[in-house]
């Protein structure tokens, strides 16, 4: 009876032995291809990470780092073809369960452009020259010393970028947005995240729909917005057209220099505050508040006080003219205080 006992003991380890194995089979390897430049390199996966670097020789190399386990079977086939001028990289993988990691990267020449697309992987680029745009369904973003166009966009996932210079448009559905030491016609936006913005120049655009911005030396044409939270901006040189705006939340800019160039403070339930430090006031200047729970308060006195209606709600705007010549200045508010300091 123990013999038999101990023949289906056996039996049972190696079934689980082999039921295990067939369970979660691996693929895993490490490749590397070189091949002519071309003018665009394609990247699409289910998963996997992408890192774009730019190389000193007239070739595109890449290098495929691969482990992914399958639970019930499967496989993970990479594919790379060259199609006319462009190299299409990519996978055949089935399994009904399947994780690890998978990492592509590309060094191209300067004028390669790169597309990249997956569900879920990061992208990393870092001193690129080249145009690049990317989907991303799940996963963040960083670029560093990177210029030439760059057009990203993630459903949910960080962006992280320094040191930028070109035309940018960054956006994440859900997620922070960090980016310093930048210049060029920069685009940033989260429906649910913060920005935190440090030494950009050039025209910018920083909104988030529901988040705070927090801002520290911009100088240019500038947009910052919120749905939901509060903008704080200092070290503002405005030199185009621009305007701060939060419709639940504070609005307060403080400014390095007088403004260039026509700007708005604005908030519709908090404080919309610009402060001059020290700088000369002067331009056109007219405050905007609910005539029943707003504030509004100045240093100077006002040459024209109203009360008018709009969209059923009364207001009282309030305006002056400072100095000879300037730009128009207004800063509004509806349950808050619209103030201008020194």
């Amino acid at each position: 009876m123990m013999k038999i006992l101990t023949s289906y003991w056996v039996i049972g380890v190696v079934f689980l032995l082999i039921s295990g194995s067939a369970l979660a089979a691996r693929d895993e390897d490490h490749l590397t291809r070189t091949f002519p430049a071309k003018r665009l390199v394609r990247l699409e996966t289910s998963m996997g990470t992408c890192v774009i670097k730019t190389g000193t020789t007239n070739e595109i190399k890449v290098d495929l780092d691969y482990s992914v386990e399958f639970s019930g079977g499967g496989y993970y086939q990479p594919e790379m073809e060259e199609e006319g001028d462009e190299l299409v990289l990519g996978e055949r993988m089935k399994c009904r369960h399947c994780r690890g990691e998978v990492t592509w990267t590309l060094t191209v020449p300067e004028r390669t452009e790169v597309r990249f697309e997956t569900a879920s992987g990061d992208l990393e680029a870092t001193g690129t020259a080249s145009r690049i745009v990317a989907g991303i369904a799940s996963g963040s973003v960083s670029l560093t010393d990177c210029k030439g166009p760059i057009h990203v966009k993630t459903a949910s996932g960080r962006f992280d970028i320094r040191n930028y210079s070109g035309e940018l448009s960054a956006s994440t559905a859900s997620g922070d947005i960090d980016i310093r030491a930048c210049e060029g016609d920069i685009e940033v936006s989260t429906a649910s995240g913060d920005i935190k913005a440090a030494d950009l120049s050039g025209d910018l655009a920083l909104t988030t729909a529901s988040g705070s911005v927090r801002a520290d030396n911009l100088k240019g044409k500038m947009k910052l917005s919120t749905a939901s939270g509060n903008v704080r901006a200092s070290g503002i040189s405005v030199e185009g057209i621009s305007s701060f705006s939060s419709a639940s939340g504070d609005a307060v800019v403080s400014l390095a220099s007088s403004p260039a160039s026509d700007i708005e403070v604005g908030s519709a339930s908090g404080d919309a505050v610009l402060r001059f430090n020290g700088n000369p006031i002067r331009g056109h200047i007219e405050f905007i508040a609910l005539a029943d729970e707003g504030d509004i308060s100045a240093p100077f006195k006002f040459d024209d006080e109203r009360e008018f209606r709009r969209h059923g709600q009364y207001y009282i705007g309030k305006s002056a003219t400072v100095g000879t010549e300037g730009p128009e200045i207004t800063i509004r508010t509806g349950s808050g205080e619209a103030a201008l300091e020194k």
